[in-house]
């Protein structure tokens, strides 16, 4: 797939362009267009396109210029934004291009994370996505095909010490719902495990090495292991 920086304009006003952006995907204006018609986000550039709509006209889609990679990608999408803002073009574009960086430096990955965090969604849009996820439907078990490229992906990745503390932070406290809990127990029961190898007992065994467990830890791990051997021998 190209990379190209491309222009929305009106229709009626096909000469002023109106917004500057840069993409991989062929499918790029039918994405600006469902991103107006069916979030409630407010930007200056959806804004522009929903009154467009509203007032019966299209949204059209110029290719601009192209580039061999993403580096000239940016460097082009940040001339042209320059350029066009210059010859007196209304441009909604909210920062002056170059924003979609690949492996962002630490001070954007934290404003990106701050930002995220502080997203909300309206009751309006959560019954949106639910709806829509409901209509997808459960996610049946995956091919043989799709575990072995997931392995692929996951193999020789480790997640730092930093990273492992915040993950468990962000688990600490959460709690279940009972329906959750209930659904849990239900996808556990019935499971026979196979019998671990001897390397990943020895892996495991390393891994808890050093950890002291709670009375209230113990017992728990005690009543799921006895749960667990009774389910083995009811299937024998």
């Amino acid at each position: 797939m190209k990379r190209i920086v491309y222009a929305l304009v009106d229709s009626s006003d096909a000469d002023h362009i109106r917004y500057i952006g840069q993409t991989r995907e062929s499918n790029r204006l039918r994405c600006h267009l469902q991103e107006a018609k069916k979030t409630d986000k407010h930007t200056h550039k959806l804004h522009w396109i929903r009154q467009v709509l509203s007032a019966g006209r299209t949204v059209v889609l110029l290719e601009l210029d192209t580039a061999e990679n993403y580096s000239a990608l940016i460097a082009k999408e940040t001339e042209l934004i320059k350029r066009y803002r210059g010859l007196g073009h209304q441009l909604t574009n909210c920062t002056d291009g170059g924003e979609g960086v690949e492996n962002p430096p630490p001070d954007v990955r934290a404003k990106m994370s701050a930002a995220a965090k502080n997203r909300t969604y309206s009751a309006e849009t959560r019954a949106r996505m639910s709806a829509a996820q409901r209509k997808r439907g459960p996610r049946g078990p995956m091919s043989p095909d799709q575990r072995a490229k997931l392995s692929a992906a996951k193999t020789g990745t480790f997640l730092t010490k930093e990273h492992r503390a915040r993950v468990s932070a962000g688990l600490k406290g959460r709690p279940c719902s009972p329906e959750t809990r209930h659904k849990m127990s239900i996808a556990q029961k019935g499971q026979i495990r196979k019998p671990l190898s001897d390397e990943h007992r020895r892996k495991v065994s390393e891994a808890l090495k050093g950890r002291v467990f709670s009375e209230s830890h113990r017992a728990n791990l005690a009543a799921s292991q006895a749960a667990r051997r009774q389910t083995e021998v009811s299937h024998v």
